[in-house]
């Protein structure tokens, strides 16, 4: 038995050898022939801390190795610029403040990779409670060239009557605590809970509340690095996101790795309290973290330039997207980068007049199919195209020859063109056709129609082709696709050749009757993008751009502009006429007596007590003026009786009370309603009172002939009111009572099924006003644009807040997205037609940036802080698209606040 347990145990230790052996050399075989991981650094930008949580996760974790990559953290020192870093190749990437934004705009070779921080927790540490900035008079700051503090300080220096000071960072708290400074930059996930563990008093100065607010960490990277390397960079993104959200779920382990491995100079507690105040400014409200805004980018501009680091000129023309790495597979050379950063803007030749193609919108912006393509082109590329406005297509065609427009946008490859332009594969393709009046049947070949008018697009393509291909055809020029099919509706052209794309839009959009496609060309229009072929550099860039454009994207920009059903004719019957009947449906209504004799008697009698007691006044409605006041409402108002009665119900309404609001109640009650409701009046003294208004009609053999109006005084409670709910300058409602009231105006809308439409508009350039004419102007200009904010949106249902600064918001109502959109319109006419002087703006007078909301239709997603956000978002679009600008967004259950 012994013999044969030995037997046994040595033929097992042998397999488990055999099995070791082979496991041992496959390992070693997989690591041979594994891809050798990419060294990458990153440069630190502050000592190591949790605020660099992600990238100790993504380490500890093996994110990076998982993406093929081997990342070093390099160590901060003070006098090390990380964005220098960069720039000098001395790092694959950088941790920057919201500041690079401006070295990118004074032309450093950089791209915004990943936001750390979404919001930024930049804060000054004080000594003593700083409730304005006028204390920061005679003051030493430390600071280490923040956008936030810089703006802020640059806000100060207007206000202070003593210089002040700044001093570079030592990055060493204790400078602070020494008194050596009187304010020090700090985050607020970090010093504060040193100061606390210290026992150091302290308060805190932060940005945000004066209207500083930007991105904080940001992650850069070097133009060629994100151009050539772009796997690498999409690969390292990731990891790090990965890193954050393993970070935040297991803060214990993250800091135990930090401790050991870094030289960190902080203890274990204050690393937790870092940790428990950092996920507030990492995980944003909408999306994933590391995802980048342009609108916050957009506002990071803004305070580089209130800071002084860009001048009002590099900030209006700067394009947050190019400064944002998009991760797409361009794969261009060095020498094609080196192009684009020497040419960060190049000419286009398009078309002003040719929709859905490419067009010049009414507010001077490039639209259209091919605009929207040159759009996700210039964030892949980094630079912008500009466009010709209102320029006819022969002169276009003239400078595309001359070599002035570098590219035509869309246009087809013909023969004479070729001869100065090479052209990519067309990106856009539609079909020629003919439209001619309904009587007209269909048109199998052009051959028949020789000898006859037919009107085409004077200068494209098709006009060169027909006349090749057709020259018996009596051709009709005309500038554009309205002016051919008006040709044909008219009679002076017998049809209108044309792109199918462009007279099914013009046929929709001028509302176009009575018009039919009757033939097909066998040519298309095959529309590609051409390009100096004196410039191949710059055509193998273009190449490389359009195929960069996901099949997703294009998709989407073609259901944007095309909705086109096209049925083929292959006879005379194909069009079937459908009429539709309408029948009218008659509803009768009787009207039942209100009351009964004796009723109607008590009624009386009750109704003449009360009246005397409170303040009643009865308007007869045939005459339209008021016939009876009581005792009590003369003495209140100080009006003789003689003053009231005889005279136009309107002698009661205030004069500063809209009178489309006011003359809207009154019709309620005209229609037999009874209306209670919050009134202000003028008394016959002249001063303002508040009543509670119950309005009540009177009723004759069914049809109301008058109204009883009863008052309560309620002058007092309205007068605490506005003290407590109402912005002292203007008179509007506050940012608390905007705070109170949003979430029950939403609810309020969903449970009535409105449509609720929002906007937020902000005075552009306002801080122009201030600097040039003083507080007491830019607080005249504030009224100003109140009262015409109130005239434009006067209804009972609208609802006005300043919530700070030079910004209001509007929850009102509309019918569709459409009405609301050209009410907006006008509202920023108005606006500039009270000339009130602004030499910051480049109208010279006051303008406003709106960002509005309708909300179509409600879902439980909906919430205020969504709808704020996505406004705040909007109105930042507009402001960045060159302010006096509109953007609206519609709000459906397929497109509502995500969770």
């Amino acid at each position: 038995m012994r013999d044969i347990f030995y037997i046994r145990f040595w033929f097992m230790f042998l397999l488990v050898s055999l099995l070791s052996f082979r496991a041992f050399a496959s390992v070693d075989l997989i690591e041979k022939n594994r891809e050798p991981l990419t060294p990458v650094s990153v440069q630190l930008n502050w000592h190591h801390q949790f605020e660099f949580a992600g990238f100790y996760a993504a380490i500890q974790q093996g994110f990076y190795r998982e993406a093929g990559l081997d990342v070093t953290l390099k160590d901060w020192q003070p006098g090390i610029s990380s964005v220098e870093e960069v720039v000098n190749k001395r790092a694959d990437f950088a941790v920057a403040y919201s500041s690079s934004v401006a070295d990118f705009i004074h032309g450093k070779p950089i791209r915004l990779v990943f936001a750390n921080f979404q919001t930024s927790p930049m804060v000054l540490l004080s000594k003593e409670p700083i409730y304005n900035l006028e204390q920061l008079s005679g003051k030493t700051v430390m600071d280490h060239g923040s956008v936030d503090v810089l703006a802020l300080i640059n806000q100060a220096k207007k206000l202070v009557n003593q210089p002040i000071k700044t001093v570079p960072s030592t990055g060493n708290l204790q400078d602070f605590v020494d008194g050596n400074v009187d304010l020090f930059s700090a985050y607020q996930t970090n010093e504060p809970f040193i100061l606390r563990q210290l026992g150091v008093p302290f308060h805190l100065l932060d940005p945000k509340s004066f209207g500083v607010q930007s991105l904080g960490d940001v992650i850069v990277s070097h133009q060629e690095t994100v151009q050539i390397n772009r796997q690498m960079v999409k690969a390292f993104k990731k990891a790090t996101a990965k890193g954050w959200e393993y970070a935040f779920q297991s803060p214990s382990s993250v800091v135990d790795f930090m401790v050991k491995n870094y030289s960190v100079k902080k203890s274990r507690e204050a690393l937790f309290g870092e940790a428990s105040e950092t996920a507030m400014f990492v995980v944003p409200d909408v999306g994933k973290v590391g995802d980048i805004s342009p609108q916050k980018v957009a506002a990071a501009a803004k305070n580089a330039y209130q800071a002084g680091l860009v001048t009002e000129s590099q900030y209006q023309n700067f394009i947050p997207e190019a400064f944002i790495f998009h991760p797409s597979t361009l794969n261009l050379t060095s020498e094609e980068i080196q192009y684009l950063h020497e040419n960060p803007e190049i000419q286009i030749g398009n078309d002003s007049f040719w929709e859905p193609f490419e067009f010049v919108n009414s507010k001077g912006e490039f639209s259209g199919m091919a605009a929207d393509y040159f759009s996700l082109m210039e964030k892949k590329l980094g630079i912008r195209f500009k466009h010709y406005h209102q320029k006819p297509w022969e002169d276009v065609m003239q400078a595309a020859r001359d070599r002035e427009a570098k590219i035509l946008s869309c246009a087809v490859a013909t023969p004479e063109r070729e001869m100065f332009m090479n052209f990519t594969k067309p990106y856009l393709s539609f079909p020629l056709v003919l439209v001619a009046k309904k009587d007209v049947n269909f048109i199998e070949n052009y051959d028949v129609l020789h000898g006859k008018t037919v009107a085409v697009p004077s200068g494209y393509w098709s006009e060169e082709w027909l006349r090749n291909n057709y020259p018996q055809i009596d051709l009709m020029p005309v500038a554009t696709e309205r002016d051919g099919l008006e040709a044909v509706l008219k009679g002076d052209a017998y049809a209108f050749s044309g792109n199918l794309a462009s007279i099914n839009f013009a046929i929709k959009r001028y509302g176009i009757d009575g018009l039919h496609i009757v033939g097909e060309g066998d040519a298309r229009f095959e529309l590609g993008i051409g390009v100096d072929n004196q410039d191949p550099l710059l055509f193998s860039i273009m190449t490389k751009a359009l195929g960069s454009i996901t099949p997703e994207e294009r998709n989407a920009i073609y259901k944007k502009w095309i909705q086109l059903e096209l049925v083929r004719k292959t006879d005379h019957s194909t069009l079937v006429a459908v009429s539709l009947g309408f029948l009218a449906v008659l509803s009768i209504f009787g009207w039942l007596l209100w009351l009964l004799q004796r009723q109607k008697r008590q009624q009386a009698f009750y109704i003449n007590q009360v009246n005397e007691l409170s303040m009643a006044t009865y308007t007869n409605f045939l005459t339209g003026k008021v016939e009876w006041v009581s005792e009590s409402f003369l003495r209140f108002t100080g009006c003789q009786r003689e003053q009231l009665v005889g005279q136009s119900h309107f002698v009661l309404r205030h004069p500063e009370v809209d009178e489309q609001e006011y003359e809207h109640l009154y019709q309620r009650v005209v229609r037999g309603e009874s209306v209670t409701h919050e009134a202000r009046a003028k008394g016959c003294n002249g001063e303002d009172y508040w009543v509670e208004l119950t309005a009540s009609p009177k009723i004759e053999k069914g049809k109301v002939v008058g109204a009883w109006a009863t008052r309560v005084d309620i002058t007092d409670k309205k007068r605490l009111e506005e003290v407590a709910t109402h912005d002292a300058l203007t008179g509007l409602y506050n940012r608390h009572q905007f705070n109170e009231m949003f979430d029950p105006l939403i609810h309020q809308a969903n449970r009535l099924n409105l449509k609720l439409s929002v906007l937020l508009f902000d005075i552009d350039y306002f801080k122009a006003i201030n600097d040039r004419f003083g507080h007491q102007q830019g607080d005249k200009v504030l009224v100003e644009v109140a009262k015409a904010t109130q005239k434009s949106f006067g209804r009972a249902s609208d609802f006005i807040f300043r919530i700070g600064g030079e910004e209001f918001i509007v929850v009102t109502e509309f019918k569709t997205a459409s009405v609301f959109e050209n009410h907006l319109e006008k509202f920023q006419q108005v606006i500039r037609d009270l000339n009130l002087s602004n030499p910051g703006s480049q109208h010279k007078v006051v303008t406003v940036s709106v960002g509005a909301l309708f909300i179509e239709s409600f879902n439980h997603q909906i919430n205020s802080s969504c709808l704020y956000s996505q406004l705040d978002q909007l109105m930042y679009a507009a402001k960045s698209s060159g302010r006096d600008e509109l953007r609206l967004e519609v709000i459906t259950d397929e497109k509502a606040c995500p969770e």
